[in-house]
């Protein structure tokens, strides 16, 4: 059995304590004939501003998943991925680079990982999307504590929310100070993951007026250490290492991928006059990776609860990022003008094992003699400004409308040196340079990309009856980006340094109807417009000279321009029951063009973006919710994508292999739903209690998607279809005095899907020089998989 450290033991009994303290306060506290009760519950109405108004959820004519603070509380949501993982029409997976940080979040089937991003991603009303820069850039995202709620929005939002939001928007809203009540969340957790070690987490939110109705705070501070469970080891090779598979042999790093995080968050609101409201706010965040959480397949055994990594060095990973805001709010007759001023200032650094990727790329063979080590070194800045100012319509009237103005200015550097010593000899001189400062193959030093835009937009809601209104937006920018790099090493040749720029102006209209048939059901359609914008791509190495060759081209494209989608949408929302069930649906058509796709240089290493190819996406997504009973409420959402491109695409014209071919599927697994179900009752006959089930799903992706075709040049050996992924979870817990205490069990049948997969390259160079057969070399497979079961308990505190 693993041995738990003494300081988890002692937090554990700490934690134990402070529960039994409570417990017994609140028990002293509550008279023994006051009995809880459970009756007269009703479905929870969460506001939502997706429009740049508050209105209830069930008003909105968009498709919309929201999450308020206390559902994410009840679904033990922790990071994104349990968000995502309950929201149809969302497919959201962590990759194998960047040491398991990097993801890819795909929306009604738009997703891509060259250019810019497809998904708009804001905390309160700031983007933080990033643009896919080098090799290790990604998206960060806030984690999840002290939010008033998540609203993820499906389909374009480029009217309102302009650049980057092609499929869909993902919003993540503090809560504000209380100007008349003082107001305090508590949440701290013990949990234990099986074949792994524990996690802990201790948080607290509290906010009071200073001056009652003028001026209020609120702080909250949170930090969590979630648990390894993958060893890294070091590994035995058979006496002919080329034609067999290695060992697991001792293990170095016990539960190595263990990830410690921290966030902390300041907002003060001032109210001078009744109609002007200032509230300055900073939220800090720092997330820390001790090791990857990728498995080498053939050192593992899943279903014996074995994850075992095989690199010759750990491979840790820090993500930090402050994001300062000032929101200032005047409320005037008939209207409000919002600004928000905003700085997101993020910093990433990443340390990648590389020794088995470049083992198989220059010696044929990706499991490496002993002592070897090849690292990258990837380092990602963002720094963004933001200012927005809205003019909007208040009060009650046939006509609602927004007016508003967007400007940011977005810097993104990513710089990248590889190492790798032990490359053989007889390449340098040959087909490779000397290593740069006598230890560099590759080195980015940096890539950049500065995107500067300045937008004007509107949104007019018309009652044209007291049924019927009739919707139009209209969003246009000027946008420009300036982007290049500076690059050398011995696999680039001589040093290049280049940049240059591109402009545009996009325009993103929008039309809808809603008709409401009563406060009950309200039906609508929808033509929406989304685009993300271009780019600069900058020059390459000489050795991909014969790479530009093979494609017929003589050098890159300069310049890819923005791409862009017309949406055609159509849902309904509806109550029933007297309100005991309600039903959200939408229908949905996507024409996508001039997609930004990578494509690869295969010799040389490097990639440029062009605009290639269309695809088309079609589908729908359901979302129930059902009071059964006073004591059970269920709820059930279900999506279907169906993303397939229009034409076969080529890198060039004498392309040997397509980029994806006509009838390839966009990657994602095309059904996604969760059902969950809550009972409450009565614990002792004196308090509210409850248990629920939180089972969420994924189909197997069986449609051929761009990576696996082998007219794109896709290998067997690196084929990989999305599987079908079942997670189900449980929680029980009771409530004394607003004290809930709670035991769960997440992943309870400790489901082992694979959810990503890379094969390394077994080219041989030796082989190709000398005209000889390559060595058989095995494949090496890196796979990651869902967090084995894991069972624990939490205490939470809401007043």
């Amino acid at each position: 059995m693993k041995e738990f450290r003494l300081t988890k033991i002692s937090c554990t009994i700490a934690f134990l304590l402070a529960v039994n303290s409570s417990l017994a306060a609140a028990q002293e506290e509550q008279a023994v004939e006051d009995k809880a009760t459970n009756k007269d519950k009703t479905l929870e109405v969460i506001m939502v501003t997706s429009q740049h108004r508050q209105q209830s959820l069930a008003e909105v004519p968009v498709s919309i998943t929201a999450l308020s603070g206390a559902e994410l509380d009840k679904v033990g949501a922790r990071k994104v991925d349990d968000i995502f993982a309950r929201t149809p029409g969302v497919n959201f997976s962590r990759t194998n680079s960047s040491n398991t940080q990097r993801s890819s979040i795909s929306i009604r089937g738009i997703s891509s990982s060259a250019g810019s991003s497809t998904t708009g991603i804001y905390i309160d009303d700031t983007p933080i999307q990033s643009r896919s820069l080098g090799y290790s850039s990604f998206n960060s995202f806030p984690k999840i504590f002290d939010l008033d709620r998540v609203e993820v929005l499906r389909g374009p939002q480029g009217t309102l929310f302009g650049a980057g939001s092609m499929g869909g928007t993902v919003r993540f809203i503090a809560p504000t100070p209380d100007l008349y009540d003082d107001t305090t969340y508590l949440r701290t957790e013990l949990a234990h993951t099986e074949d792994g070690e524990m996690s802990q987490e201790f948080g607290f939110a509290y906010g009071a007026p200073i001056i009652e109705g003028k001026l209020a705070y609120r702080l909250s501070l949170w930090q969590r250490e979630d648990g390894g469970w993958i060893d890294r080891v070091n590994w035995q090779r058979a006496a002919d290492p080329s034609a067999a598979l290695p060992v697991a042999g001792d293990t170095i790093d016990e539960n190595a991928n263990s990830e410690k995080s921290r966030t902390g968050r300041l907002a003060i609101t001032y109210k001078p006059t009744d109609a002007l409201t200032i509230t300055p706010s900073v939220f800090y965040q720092k997330a820390k990776l001790n090791d990857t959480s990728a498995y080498w397949q053939a050192l593992s055994d899943p279903d014996e609860g074995e994850y075992r990594s095989g690199n010759a060095i750990s491979s840790p990973s820090e993500d930090e990022f402050t994001l300062s805001a000032l929101k200032v709010e005047w409320e005037l007759s008939g209207m409000s003008i919002l600004s928000n001023t905003s700085y997101f200032d993020r910093d990433a650094y990443a340390l990648n094992d590389y020794t088995a990727f470049e083992q198989g790329l220059w010696a044929g063979n990706p499991f490496f003699p002993e002592g070897v080590e090849a690292t990258a070194e990837q380092i990602n800045a963002q720094k963004n400004w933001t200012q927005e100012l809205r003019i909007q319509s208040t009060g009650m009237s046939d006509l609602n409308w927004v007016v508003g103005a967007f400007y940011s200015k977005l810097e993104q550097e990513s710089k990248q040196f590889v190492t790798d010593q032990y490359i053989p000899d007889f390449l340098f001189g040959i087909i490779l340079g000397p290593l740069d400062q006598g230890r560099y193959t590759s080195v980015i030093d940096p890539a950049f990309s500065n995107e500067e835009q300045l937008s004007v937009f509107a949104q007019v809601d018309y009652d044209v009856t007291e049924k019927l209104t009739l919707t139009a937006g209209l969003r246009v920018a000027d946008t420009e980006v300036e982007a290049g790099g500076h690059y050398r090493g011995a696999v680039v040749g001589a040093p290049v340094t280049d940049e240059g720029s591109q402009s545009e102006t996009p325009v993103t209209p929008k039309l809808g109807i809603k008709y409401t048939i009563d406060e009950d059901n309200m039906i609508y359609g929808s033509a929406s417009k989304g685009y993300r914008i271009g780019g600069y791509n900058s020059k390459v190495g000489a050795p991909c000279a014969g790479d530009f060759a093979n494609l017929g081209l003589e050098d890159r494209p300069p310049l890819y321009k923005s791409d862009s989608l017309w949406n055609y949408e159509v849902g309904s929302k509806n109550s029933f029951n007297d309100g005991a069930v309600r039903l959200s649906s939408s229908a949905f058509y996507i024409d996508w063009k001039d997609i930004q796709q990578s494509v690869n240089l295969q010799s040389c290493g490097f990639t440029f973006v062009a605009n290639q190819g269309s695809a088309k996406s079609y589908g729908f997504d359901l979302a129930l919710e059902a009071m059964l009973t006073e004591d059970l409420i269920v709820n059930m959402a279900l999506g279907y994508t169906n993303a397939e491109f229009q034409e076969n695409v080529i890198g060039g014209p004498a392309a040997m292999f397509n980029i994806v071919s006509k009838g390839d599927h966009v990657v994602g697994n095309p059904w996604t739903g969760t059902i969950s179900a809550e009972y409450f009752f009565t614990l002792l006959d004196k308090y509210d209690a409850f248990a629920r089930l939180d089972y969420n799903f994924k189909s197997k992706q069986t449609d051929m998607v761009a990576g696996n075709n082998p007219a794109n040049g896709a290998q067997p050996n690196n084929f990989f279809e999305q599987p079908a992924t079942n997670l189900l979870s449980i929680r029980t817990g009771v409530t004394i005095n607003d004290y809930n205490i709670s035991l769960f069990v997440n992943n309870l049948f400790n489901s082992n899907t694979v959810t990503s997969l890379t094969a390394s390259p077994t080219v041989e160079w030796s082989s190709i020089l000398l005209g000889t057969p390559p060595i058989n070399a095995q494949s090496l497979y890196t796979s990651t998989t869902l967090r084995p079961r894991t069972y624990g308990v939490t205490l939470s505190y809401r007043y």
